[in-house]
């Protein structure tokens, strides 16, 4: 059977940092009869489009946005930063980076527009981790996670996370890590990934709050620039 699929596609801002919206224009499916039906996705365009304003003014924000999370300005680094409307149960991200297309990805149907800065730190530390690998400092931050592999959230303690610490290649845990870490320092200070909502999650154990703190150190001798997120001073200390 024949199912077609009609994708929708807007660019905001072509004159600047470019964010691809996609998956806001209606379907044409099959029903369970064989007969096709219009699935309307209108309602997603505003949505859409806030996100994709969001994300551009980060990408744009020279002034705030530290150094090594510029990148993104670069195509040698990200080719194209899109949005998608993934709203089934089964899908659960947010965002992604994905290194083999330099691709950042952010998944409005899981997006809080509070959340969306947070979310585009995250991928970037993503981005620039992928491609620092030999950054001396980054080297020795790896090293010392992979030593004393534990949860500092609500995230890194989830099966997905725990998963690649017990996996052949536990770097990814350290990755992950690397942009929580970054998130915390450079997001915004309300949203599902930030201090706030850190500190106020009630599953958050003492060993976590150890462990975050060793993890800070030494991210700050890996990206010593003051933070966005005054909050994360406290995590020095």
């Amino acid at each position: 059977m024949l199912l077609l699929f009609l994708l929708y596609m807007f660019k905001y801002h072509p004159d600047e940092t470019t964010i691809e919206i996609n998956g806001t224009a209606d379907l044409v499916k099959l029903g369970y009869d064989g007969r096709p039906y219009i699935q309307d996705n209108s309602s997603w365009i505003i949505p859409s489009k806030n996100v994709a304003t969001i994300a551009h003014d980060w990408f744009e924000d020279f002034d705030k946005v530290s150094d090594w999370l510029k990148i993104g300005h670069s195509k040698r680094y990200v080719r194209k930063i899109s949005t998608f409307v993934y709203c089934s149960d089964s899908t659960t991200w947010a965002g992604q980076y994905v290194h083999r297309l330099r691709q950042i990805k952010l998944n409005v149907a899981r997006l809080s527009l509070d959340n969306v800065i947070n979310v585009c730190v995250h991928e970037m530390a993503h981005c620039w981790f992928h491609n620092n690998k030999e950054d001396k400092a980054l080297v020795k931050f790896v090293a010392f996670v992979l030593n004393n592999m534990h949860s500092i959230d609500y995230y890194s303690r989830g099966r997905k996370l725990q998963g690649f610490k017990k996996s052949k290649t536990p770097i990814r845990f350290v990755n992950e890590i690397h942009s929580i870490l970054a998130t915390l320092k450079h997001g915004t200070k309300t949203g599902e990934n930030s201090i706030e909502s850190l500190e106020q999650d009630e599953n958050r154990t003492e060993d976590e709050i150890k462990y975050l703190k060793m993890y800070a150190k030494e991210f700050d001798k890996v990206h010593p620039e003051k933070p966005r997120n005054k909050l994360w001073i406290n995590y020095l200390k």
